[in-house]
């Protein structure tokens, strides 16, 4: 049943895709006083932090997919997010036929999460939403982890091998929450456009490590001491997988 929210005549699929868009909203604009993190704005601010603290960025690969690989997984992180809020704002908290067209299809398994299929849906998907919120947190523990040696490929002047807090679970952190951001947003938009930005991203990350991590083991300063830490610290994205 229809209910007001805000002054506003709104669906229960539609409250979800409030909060789904809030939450969207959120995570890529850095809105919400509770819920603040390194944001894009705030991602620009710890780049120049690292830069006065860390030194400049002393080895880039040469190829230019290399240098671009970084730029591409984040187009394909944003784009999916980006589109679906503008979508739904342009269409009174509602998938346009168009794009409801590219829903994944029913999965019986989640339909315990509701007395009914539509509301178990709605729950999941409001599930999402609340982790992608919440996962603001996880990426400012990653960021504030890894301080001064912040950037998306090379090494710094000053470099150093982080290896506490996220660093000694997995080698690339930020990747592994970007990938599950991708996730929580397959559940949250249930939608197509996320799972080809997971596969994007999947293979930006297969291309990309293997030239970050050897441009940080020929750096004289550091490159002994991050092959032992890839020793210790096996798997790159996903423990006990990758």
């Amino acid at each position: 049943m229809p209910q007001y929210i805000a002054g506003l005549h709104l669906s229960p699929t539609q409250q979800v895709e409030a909060i789904v868009g809030i939450a969207t909203v959120a995570w890529l604009w850095d809105t919400g006083k509770y819920f603040s993190s390194y944001s894009l704005d705030k991602i620009k601010g710890a780049l120049r932090k690292a830069d006065s603290e860390g030194g400049r960025i002393i080895a880039m690969p040469s190829a230019w997919l290399a240098q671009a690989v970084a730029t591409i997984h984040w187009t394909a992180t944003a784009a999916p997010a980006v589109i679906h809020v503008a979508l739904l704002a342009m269409n009174g908290m509602e998938k346009p036929p168009g794009y409801a067209a590219m829903d994944l299809p029913p999965v019986e398994s989640l339909h315990k999460w509701g007395e009914t299929p539509v509301d178990a849906m709605n729950n999941v998907r409001a599930a999402a939403g609340v982790g992608i919120l919440l996962s603001f947190f996880v990426q400012q523990w990653i960021l504030n982890t890894l301080g001064k040696q912040f950037h998306f490929i090379g090494p710094r002047e000053k470099a150093q091998i982080v290896s506490d807090g996220p660093y000694a679970y997995v080698r690339h952190p930020l990747y592994s929450l970007l990938t599950a951001q991708a996730v929580l947003c397959i559940f949250a938009y249930w939608n197509w456009l996320p799972v080809y930005s997971l596969i994007i991203l999947l293979f930006s990350f297969w291309y990309k490590i293997p030239i970050e991590e050897q441009l940080i083991l020929d750096d004289q300063s550091v490159g002994k001491a991050y092959a032992e830490y890839k020793t210790k610290v096996r798997y790159r994205i996903i423990p006990g997988i990758w």
